[in-house]
């Protein structure tokens, strides 16, 4: 199992991180996908293969 992370400050430039990460990846690869957000900055967390 192997973790990553992620930060933003907006929605759109955290999509485009996780999108392009998850590209790489096959759908059976991801295990978790976590998501939170506070003030001024966005996050997620996965857990993948």
């Amino acid at each position: 199992m192997k973790f990553i992370s992620f930060t933003a400050m907006t929605n759109k430039g955290l999509d485009t991180k996780v999108n392009n990460f998850l590209s790489t990846l096959s759908e059976e690869d991801v295990i978790d996908i976590k998501y939170a957000a506070s003030f001024g900055s966005v996050y997620v967390a996965i857990i993948y293969r």
